[in-house]
């Protein structure tokens, strides 16, 4: 079988972010399925920066990965346009519901009919929604599969709602044309694959078929070793790029909410957990950088080698209170033999994370504070659910745990693997 992969502004790497994580799990299962994978990224002229220079820096890991491919081409486009007048935009969101809420559709269709006609490839595999757009507009006859990361325009709606700027009529115009623009999408792709089983309800609705839910996949670590314990003093660690929606809205309610009531339920200062900060800061907004030192956090930025960081057994908090998109942390913090706490709306969408089982889910970060003192001062019960939460990544988050599904998902399309 003959692939075009097709995906935007990320390597495919494992510790980019949530997004590009989910693209190289996908990419490894075809690959290591025996497809012939010929590779079109999507590269905005603003992203494109950082991207290559996580490949130079990642350069090993980059040659692997491309080694895998039969053909790499990389195209560019700039996400900067002119918004259209008032009555340009209704009449385009009436009519172009698609290319309005992807502009960049424009600039990609002529590459995108080169590389169809270059490649010849029996399927598509988009990843993430801009991909899926571009073989939508362009009424591909090839059969394609859309893997949905999360719904854009209810992403919008939690910026929206955590903003205090002015919600114009133009904003809602664009948040209904980008609406329909996804639907339309779902509506078109030959099949949907969703990491979150409550989005794939909402797909299953939408496309009148099944989707196949896929949780994303990392490459399986050691077990944590028989003999070692959980630390007495506990850590808070949060995980992720603090520019992203989740990772922001989270993290500021979690400083606002939580984290002086766990301070003042640990008594003495030698007893508090450190609050440890991991992922890209660079691009995060100055009111919660400033909150962030004020609360007295360790930022330690965006690290390669996770391992260095996060320590076993220690406390890892989603504090995101809505079920938007895949929770793509969720798998590597239990890899990690993290102790997540989280929201039951955060992992709403991940059946693999059980209450007290593997992981401590709450109603809502009201009760944060008090299970997080409670764990801080109980090693033992924070070991207990890390090696669980280990054994769960081992059985449901590896590559060869998920193949058998991405097996399914081709087969699907009528075409053969051989």
């Amino acid at each position: 079988m003959k692939c075009l992969f097709v995906f935007p502004n990320a390597p495919l790497s494992p510790n980019f972010s949530g997004g590009a994580s989910r693209c190289l799990g996908s990419f490894l299962a075809l690959s290591s399925l025996g497809v012939e994978l010929h590779v079109l990224r999507l590269l905005d002229g603003e992203a494109a920066e950082r991207v290559f220079l996580h490949e130079v820096d990642r350069a090993v890991e980059t040659d692997s990965v491309r080694k895998k491919a039969a053909s790499w081409q990389d195209v560019m486009f700039s996400s900067r346009t002119q918004s259209p007048r008032r009555m340009e935009l209704i009449r385009q969101a009436a009519a172009h519901p698609i290319e309005l809420s992807f502009p960049a559709v424009r600039q990609l269709r002529s590459s995108f009919a080169e590389a169809l006609d270059r490649i010849g490839p029996d399927c598509l595999w988009t990843e993430w929604t801009l991909s899926a757009a571009v073989a939508c507009a362009a009424n591909c006859e090839v059969p394609w599969i859309y893997s949905h990361h999360d719904w854009i325009h209810r992403i919008q709606d939690v910026r929206r709602q955590s903003s205090t700027g002015r919600y114009y009529l133009s904003d809602r115009i664009m948040g209904s044309a980008m609406k329909r623009a996804e639907h339309r999408i779902v509506k078109r792709s030959s099949l949907v694959i969703t990491g979150s089983a409550t989005e794939a309800r909402e797909l299953n609705w939408i496309g009148r078929r099944t989707p196949h839910v896929i949780p994303t996949t990392y490459a399986r670590l050691p077990a944590p070793p028989a003999s070692l314990r959980a630390e007495a003093k506990a850590r808070i660690v949060h995980l992720g790029g603090l520019n992203t929606t989740a990772n922001h809205v989270g993290l500021t309610s979690y400083l606002n909410q939580v984290h002086d009531l766990v301070v003042t339920g640990s008594g003495d200062k030698v007893d508090r957990p450190e609050l440890l900060i991991v992922g890209d800061a660079s691009r995060a907004k100055k009111v919660l950088l400033d909150q962030l030192r004020e609360k007295g956090a360790r930022l330690v930025g965006s690290v390669f080698d996770l391992s260095s960081v996060l320590r076993q057994f220690d406390i890892a908090v989603i504090p995101y209170v809505y079920d938007t998109g895949t929770r793509t942390k969720l798998p590597l913090l239990f890899n990690h033999a993290q102790v997540v706490v989280t929201t039951r709306a955060a992992v709403a969408g991940s059946p693999e994370a059980i209450d007290g089982e593997n992981c401590v889910v709450l109603p809502s970060l009201d009760e944060f504070p008090g299970a997080l003192v409670d764990l801080a001062r109980d090693a033992d019960r924070r070991e207990r659910l890390g090696r669980a939460a280990k054994a769960t990544f081992d059985r449901e988050f590896t590559l060869e745990s998920q193949l058998g599904a991405f097996r399914r998902a081709l087969s699907c399309l009528g075409t053969s693997l051989s």
